[in-house]
């Protein structure tokens, strides 16, 4: 089967579209997954979009999702079932510390635990674009 990179009459590439044709032209390799919500986060952390992941057959992960700080969080959004799990911890630019408009972390541990390095009140979390090689594929 030949590459096929078309894309949609908009001509617009986005996630969703590289998603597709991803899938369309690698079904070969394995099952792609459909994204898996997170039910829920951690103490005083509000979703304003889904938060959610998936695992493409070649064993990587890839997060979506944005919210906040409402009070006092806990500085764990969500913890990432067992296969989901970087080999080592994974810290990536993902926040935004709302007092002093600070770049904060995504900090990804190796037992799953998506921990966010600024949580005081208002501070946002974005995991749009976070990716990595999970441990066990």
């Amino acid at each position: 089967m030949a590459f096929d990179p078309t894309l949609p009459a908009t001509g617009v590439t986005t996630f969703g579209n590289l998603y597709a044709i991803l899938r369309a032209n690698f079904v070969g390799l394995g099952v792609v997954e459909a994204w898996t919500n997170v039910s829920s986060l951690g103490a005083n952390w509000v979703a304003q979009t889904t938060v959610s992941h998936m695992k493409d057959p070649m064993g990587f992960v890839y997060l979506k999702g944005y919210g906040y700080a409402s009070g006092t969080a806990s500085a764990t959004l969500f913890t990432l079932p067992s296969g989901y799990r970087p080999a080592q911890t994974f810290k990536k630019i993902g926040g935004v510390n709302a007092a002093n408009v600070w770049p904060g972390q995504i900090i990804i541990a190796t037992d799953g635990t998506v921990t966010a390095e600024f949580y005081s009140n208002n501070d946002q979390f974005f995991l749009d674009g976070i990716t990595f090689r999970a441990a066990a594929v």
